[in-house]
């Protein structure tokens, strides 16, 4: 059983996981939370339990450049295409911003440039 500290907040949010080794997904975050996130993932992607992951969420803004906020967190779980991951660090300064972007109800949408490789991650049937 899951737990988390802090109050699940639904998100539709659009991100990039680095999952290491030249292995860069879209991701799609469904809730954010203080303690942690549900990503989902690409189909036929198996993530090992306790890999670490780099969850990239780009900040876009008419008046400003874009801006990256990295959030280092670590694979508890996968349901389907559903990843369960904990933050390294309780509520990190980036969760927060998820948190204000999922009461705000805004969507966030991101280019995935491709990035072949292998680690962590393993397509399924591959």
């Amino acid at each position: 059983m899951e737990h988390r500290w802090g109050s699940r907040r639904h998100a539709e949010i659009v991100v990039l996981v680095d999952l290491g080794q030249n292995v860069l997904e879209r991701g799609v975050i469904l809730d954010v939370s203080a303690s942690g996130l549900r990503v989902r993932m690409p189909a036929g992607l198996e993530l090992m339990p306790h890999s670490m992951m780099t969850v990239l969420h780009v900040e876009r803004g008419p008046e400003r450049p874009h801006r990256v906020r990295p959030i280092e967190a670590l694979v508890v779980r996968q349901s389907g295409h559903d990843v369960g991951v904990t933050y390294a660090e309780f509520n990190p300064p980036e969760a927060s911003a998820l948190l204000h972007l999922a009461e705000a109800g805004s969507a966030l949408s991101a280019r995935v440039p491709a990035a072949p490789g292998t680690g962590a991650a393993r397509r399924v049937g591959a």
